[in-house]
């Protein structure tokens, strides 16, 4: 349970991440 508290936080964060990559490779296909 305590590892997977600890990982959550960088889950979000890679999450986050691959959005903003996603939004980019949109905003180069333009």
């Amino acid at each position: 349970a305590s590892y997977q508290q600890k990982a959550e936080p960088y889950n979000n964060i890679g999450a986050l991440y691959i959005k903003k990559l996603v939004v980019l490779g949109e905003d180069q296909e333009r």
